[in-house]
């Protein structure tokens, strides 16, 4: 079955996670990735370890998956050459560097259309350039702050905290993701490439969307009382009691009555106030069972009574949860350079599309082969590019 995306070839210079998480997207369903990197190292993330324990244990190896590698010194005349010429091959380019950068590279928007007309121009930025925060930078805990997410996760003595997930750039790729998918469309239409730009600040505030909107039509007061329970969502503690031994329980309305009535406790239904779940009775009891449970015990039988709730899992639980492995979400990469390794597979499901996922590139693996195959350059040629330093 050909993959949805083939024949659409992606230029990206992006890299870190905001940029690279986009592509690898939409290398998973079939586009073809050229990652360009320069001479001095390439993408930082090759060198920024996850643990010690194993060589892919990298942030590179899980963002980079189905791309190809080549180094070139955008720097040098041959260099800005080598990029015009693919950008003349590609159909979409992407990167995520600072504003400006791009231009003093000498590939602003107008000069990248007029090479092709028909490429779309998909840049990443902590936020758009707008007035009020015009050149601004930003990364993943700055836009955490800014967007109001740290304001509602506060630990026990109030104080705002940084959640430990790459939500503010990966969010902001998954938001381009579709922002190029739109643009294809559009341009099966009409004939014509454009830019589409998303920030890291746009992107989280359409995350906290729920948050923001109790305010932005209203004249709340501020409250900054946030309980590990939310109005209708309560944790609880399981056995054996470590720091990861809870299980979270939605009671509200039926469910409340259903959690009730499982654990044996319909002595307690006349108590149940639809409106007020936390009451010296109900939420002792339902404590009492689930500390007979461990938390996968006590998951499966309420979910399977149609509750819901979940146990918290720790990052180890989730890499070998039957589940993600039974459906590829986590998925074993072979590795002609070393160790087979395992990574996050694709979550959307199709009827007729298989995503083929393959390893990340090793930096320039696939120099030599897109400068031959894709823009025809000869091996001397491109030996004197590697004397001069334009390519590796």
């Amino acid at each position: 079955m050909i993959q949805p995306l083939t024949d659409i070839t992606i230029l990206d210079l992006s890299r870190l996670q905001s940029g690279p998480s986009c592509s690898q997207m939409l290398g998973y369903l079939g586009a073809y990735i050229i990652k360009v990197e320069d001479t001095d190292g390439g993408d930082v993330t090759r060198l920024d370890k996850i643990n010690e324990s194993s060589e892919h244990n990298s942030h590179f190896t899980i963002f980079n998956n189905n791309k190809e590698s080549i180094t070139v010194n955008l720097k040098t005349p041959q260099g800005k050459e080598i990029l015009e010429k693919l950008i003349l091959k590609s159909d979409i380019i992407l990167e995520n560097f600072s504003h400006g950068i791009m231009e003093k590279l000498g590939f602003s928007w107008n000069h990248i259309k007029k090479i092709n007309p028909k490429i779309i121009y998909a840049s990443i930025k902590g936020y758009s350039n707008y007035h009020s925060y015009n050149n601004y930078k930003s990364f993943e805990s700055t836009a955490q702050a800014i967007s109001g997410l740290m304001s509602v996760n506060r630990d026990s003595n109030q104080i705002p905290r940084f959640a430990p997930i790459g939500i503010s750039d990966s969010g902001a790729g998954l938001h381009m993701v579709i922002g190029i998918l739109a643009a294809l469309m559009q341009r099966d239409r009409n004939g014509v490439g454009q830019k589409v730009e998303v920030s890291l600040y746009d992107s989280m505030v359409n995350l906290m969307r729920i948050q923001i909107m109790k305010y932005i039509n209203s004249e709340m007061d501020k409250d900054i009382s946030y309980d590990s329970n939310s109005e209708d969502t309560v944790i609880f503690q399981c056995n054996p009691f470590g720091p990861d031994d809870y299980l979270v329980i939605h009671l509200v309305g039926e469910m409340l009555e259903n959690v009730l009535i499982l654990i044996g406790r319909e002595d307690l239904l006349e108590d149940v106030n639809l409106y007020n779940t936390y009451n010296e009775t109900i939420i002792p009891a339902i404590q009492k069972w689930t500390k007979t449970k461990t938390k996968i015990e006590a998951f499966h039988e309420l979910a399977r009574a149609g509750i819901w709730c979940a146990p918290v899992m720790h990052p180890e639980e989730i890499s070998n949860d039957p589940y993600l492995i039974e459906k590829n979400m986590i998925t074993k990469i072979p590795n002609n350079f070393g160790k087979d390794y395992r990574t996050i597979g694709l979550p959307i499901n199709f009827e007729l599309i298989n995503p083929n996922i393959k390893k990340a590139p090793e930096y320039g693996e696939h120099t030599d082969k897109i400068l031959k195959e894709l823009l025809n350059l000869s091996e001397d040629e491109i030996s004197s590019l590697k004397d001069i330093g334009v390519v590796l």
